[in-house]
Parts: structure tokens; C-alpha cells; sequence
């Protein structure tokens, strides 16, 4: 998906569908009770990805994304790295 969305922007100069599902996703909650961690961890995955290939398209909605930072995608060795954080 990071992957098709990369084309996007810089093949046809079109971010609009990645800003789109960045919002879309940033409005998701990951109720930390759930047994099944497999969704926070996709979502973890995609945005690792995602900021590997346009990091500046994710640093521009980090105000939406702030507030998955405490959760499961903060424990992302990748993530924390590409925004410098211990």
C-alpha cells in the first residue's frame, strides 16, 4: 500500500489519496484491552513504511498521527527512529 502510494505522489504528483487515508487512519482508536494486536501492528508497519518512502507526506499529518505515538506504533523500533525519539 506505502509502496502504491509512493507512486502516486511522485509519479503523478498526486498525495491527496495518501493524506486521505493518513486522516482516515488517524481517526481509528486501537483499544489497548484487544487480544488481537494484529491491526495496531499493520498500522504500525504502514506508516514505518510509509515514512521510509515519503517522509514528508507523514510529517506533514503528524498532528493527526501524534496521538497513536503512545500506543503500539511508539514501540516501533523503525518509527522511533526515523522521528529521533528514545
Amino acid at each position: 500500500m506505502a509502496e502504491l502510494l509512493e507512486m502516486l505522489i511522485n509519479e503523478y504528483d498526486y498525495s491527496q489519496l495518501a493524506e486521505s487515508i493518513l486522516r482516515e487512519v488517524s481517526a481509528k482508536e486501537f483499544d489497548e484491552s484487544i487480544k488481537d494486536l494484529s491491526v495496531p501492528r499493520a498500522f504500525s508497519k504502514f506508516l514505518v513504511k510509509l515514512s521510509e518512502v515519503a517522509p514528508k507526506l507523514v510529517l506533514k499529518q503528524m498532528g493527526l498521527l501524534i496521538g497513536h505515538l503512545d500506543g503500539e506504533v511508539r514501540k516501533n523500533k523503525e518509527f522511533k527512529k526515523m522521528l529521533r525519539i528514545e
